[in-house]
This record gives C-alpha cells, structure tokens and sequence, in this order.
C-alpha cells in the first residue's frame, strides 16, 4: 500500500518477472491491479512486470468523492518515486486507456512508451460509437448527460451483479460478445481470474465504480495540454462491441507517432489475452529505441 499526503491509500501490486523492466499498467472498468495477472504470462516470456495499482474507490485504493481523472498522474508519479522507477512504459486497458494517455502526455519524462489496448475515448465525439453494445452506449450516454441519475443507476442497479454475481455477468457478456470473445471465456482460469477481478474491484460497493464511470463518461481529451510525444501502439478489434474502432481511431489521430494494430475478428476480452505476447513484444522493441535515443 502507498500513503498518499491526504490519508489516501493505494493498493498496488507487482506482476511478472520482478528481475525484468517495469510497466505501469492501468486497468479496466469496473475492475482493479488484479486484472493483470491475465497478462502475467507474457511478461514474464518478455522479461517485464506489471506494476498495477488499484484507481481510488476501485480495488483496495481509497475512495475520494472528489477526484478528477487528472489526479491520477500525481497518484501514478508518486508510485514511480516509491519504487525507485525512474523511466518506464504504460499500458491502458479499455477504461484504463485515458489514464495511461494522461500519463504518457504530462510525464514525458517518466514514462518512455505507450500502449492502448482496446481503449475508450471521449464519447460526444460524432461516430465513437457506432458498433458500440446498446447497453454500454445506453449507460455512457446516461452518466454524460444525467450524470446525479448515472450515478445512482450504476451505484444500485448496475454494480451489484459484477460485484456478487461475475460469473452471471461473464455468461450475459458470451452471449451477446463475438465468438472470440465467446471461446475465451470457455476457458475455465481465464473466467476465474476476470470474476476475482470483477469481484475485488467491487469489493467498496458500486460507489467507487460509479464515480470512475462518470469519469470516463466526461473525458472529452482536453484534459490533455499537449499529445503524448512518445512512440505508441493502439490495439483494437474489429469486433469489439464495448469500445468500437472509432475509438481507437480518435487516439491514432490525436498522437502523432501513433501506430494502430487491427485484429480482424478480436472482440473486447480476447484481444487483450490472445495478443497480448504481441503487445508486450512491441513494447519491448519501443523500449529498446527509446534506450538507445537516450
């Protein structure tokens, strides 16, 4: 756990190959640093490991009411400075992705790389959501305008089945996903190990969750002063119904030394574990030229 000045806590946890190279990683909604060790296996082939921490109100973080999704960045350093990491990568994963282009734009010097995996973007930009689940875009669409109604929807209704019931919400999410999403969760310790996730996310109720939701609800990418000048890789599937292409189109638009990797048929879950021995091999290579510049 990392004390914060405010009496804050932040639950981390190191994943991997602790003889390797550090990678921030920022994790999805609604879950927390447990949502790594699905990618554990790949960084321990490529020699990495994950330092995934828990957002406030999210895992065993402490919750603030008042955050904004900048306030992560100062959260984020203070973890680098804790563990003596001067430089290293950042990966975000779906809703982790606008922390991790935060980061990556407002400390250029902290972080060397960046890696969008199936990331969310701002949603009042014309066409993001298209291809978009009706029940995501139902529920982003609620918490941008209604935001007090958004809320109180997520924090009762919505939260609970994630938070007591994963394994409910997994077979709800096979039936309506694409098949590569479909096959993935047949697999018995992948479903485990996104239930655990689900589960500990939730673990302080949906109040936590509710307020990340709204967050990601509200980026509009102005948060952002000046693109991110590092290389980066954005991943996406062109069957993913959480957050569509469109998405990983704003970001490939918006960073200059940007990369978009397209997998034909990848859905929101398989993408990140079927692809993630690639992802982590390109990190590596952007690792490596970033070395060599400095």
């Amino acid at each position: 756990m990392l004390p914060r000045p405010d009496g804050r806590m932040i639950a981390y946890e190191l994943i991997g190959d602790l003889a390797g190279d550090p990678v921030l990683y920022c994790h999805g909604f609604p879950t927390c640093r447990l949502e790594a060790r699905l990618a554990e296996a790949a960084a321990q082939t490529h020699g990495f490991y994950f330092i995934a921490a828990d957002r406030p109100g999210m895992g065993r973080s402490t919750h603030d009411p008042e955050r904004k999704l900048t306030d992560w960045v100062s959260d984020a350093e203070a973890l680098l400075d804790h563990l003596e990491i001067e430089r290293c990568p950042v990966i975000g994963v779906s809703g982790g992705a606008p922390y991790a282009y935060l980061l990556a734009s407002r400390l250029p010097d902290r972080i060397n790389a960046l890696s969008l995996v199936c990331p969310i973007s701002p949603v009042n930009v014309p066409g993001v959501m298209r291809g978009m689940s009706p029940f995501v875009r139902l529920g982003l669409r609620l918490m941008h305008a209604v935001p007090s109604l958004g809320l109180s929807v997520f924090r009762h209704l919505v939260a609970p089945v994630p938070r007591h019931w994963p394994g409910l919400l997994l077979r709800m999410v096979a039936r309506f996903h694409p098949p590569a999403d479909a096959r993935l969760l047949r697999n018995r310790e992948v479903r485990s190990l996104i239930e655990q996730s689900l589960r500990e996310g939730l673990r302080q109720g949906g109040v936590g969750a509710a307020l990340e939701l709204r967050l990601l609800a509200s980026f509009t990418g102005e948060e952002v002063d000046m693109a991110p000048v590092m290389r980066t890789d954005i991943w996406q599937g062109t069957a993913d119904p959480v957050t569509p292409t469109g998405m990983a189109h704003w970001y490939a638009h918006k960073i200059p030394q940007a990369t978009l990797h397209v997998a034909e048929g990848a859905g929101h879950f398989s993408l990140p574990i079927d692809l993630m021995d690639d992802i982590m091999s390109q990190m590596l290579d952007r690792t490596r030229i970033a070395t060599t510049r400095d």
